[in-house]
């Protein structure tokens, strides 16, 4: 079967993730699998199609279709990598040591938070929420459903220096409204004069928010920012009001989202507090 030493680094990976899981040079190697789980062949031993798919490219495991026949070149690279590791007696090392039980470590972490958030999920799905408790929620928290608005023309255009240029002549007294007509990169910003009309800060893209939160008066206009898209931009605020409720049917599904994931949190924390006061533990000398 061939190999591919041109990848080395994917070969040490897949080495130090088969030891983690208690490969070759880990501790002794689990019982057979039952036949309906055995998806290869190697050397006449067994390999899972979990095995495999942990060797897989990280689109598969995250979800995507499997190339069968690379994932298991890729279990064999590893193992081959594992087995001279080995050979050499690097494993005994310290510094491999300590970087396996690191791994080891995170994996662990993340296996705890997957069970925790698999069973909060589990309970959330059996609780029965009311509108009574989502509205007494709502009337609890009334003052966070209370969205400023502002009223914000933008220049948005490709670069820095000319972005900082067109600043500058604002400085100096040109007026937002005609520069943004002149030098936009959207037309329809260019043709309105670059007036975005009403904004909830909820539904500013992420980058404005900073900026157009630090105008104070009508007037005022931004430093030089960069969006997502790598365009560069100015901000001007036109207006501000006082500020806008959210009514209760339009947030109840997300109190009810935020409810469900608190209670789960809260009866899961009860729970544990309650099987632990039957646990009987204790550290041994010197761990």
């Amino acid at each position: 079967m061939p190999t591919r030493p041109d990848n080395p680094a994917l070969a040490l990976a897949l080495a130090l993730a088969f030891c983690a899981a208690g490969g070759a040079c880990g501790p002794p190697e689990p019982p057979s699998p039952p036949p309906s789980e055995i998806a290869a062949w190697v050397d006449g031993q067994p390999v899972t199609a979990d095995e495999l798919r942990a060797a897989a490219h990280p689109r598969a495991r995250d979800g995507g279709e499997v190339d069968w026949q690379d994932a298991l070149e890729s279990w064999v690279d590893a193992r081959i990598v594992a087995d001279e590791l080995n050979r050499r007696g690097l494993h005994e090392s310290e510094t491999y040591r300590e970087r396996v039980a690191a791994i080891r470590a995170r994996a662990w972490r993340s296996a705890q938070t997957l069970a925790r958030d698999t069973l909060i999920a589990d309970v959330e799905r059996s609780l029965e929420l009311g509108d009574d408790e989502l509205r007494a929620r709502y009337d609890e928290q009334r003052d966070r459903f209370l969205t400023s608005r502002m009223h914000l023309r933008q220049i948005s255009v490709p670069d820095r220096e000319t972005i900082r240029a067109i600043r500058r002549r604002i400085e100096q007294g040109e007026d937002f409204a005609r520069l943004a007509a002149e030098a936009n990169l959207d037309p329809a910003l260019r043709r309105n004069g670059g007036d975005l009309g009403w904004i909830e800060q909820r539904r500013m893209p992420t980058a404005m928010i900073g900026p157009a939160h630090r105008l104070l008066a009508p007037g005022d206009v931004s430093e030089p920012f960069q969006d997502r898209e790598g365009r560069w931009n100015l901000v001007q605020l036109v207006a501000r009001d006082q500020g806008v409720r959210r009514e209760f049917e339009d947030v109840k599904d997300q109190l009810e989202r935020e409810l469900r994931l608190l209670r789960g949190r809260e009866i899961l924390a009860e729970l544990v507090k309650e099987r632990r006061a039957a646990v009987s533990a204790r550290l041994a000398e010197g761990p």
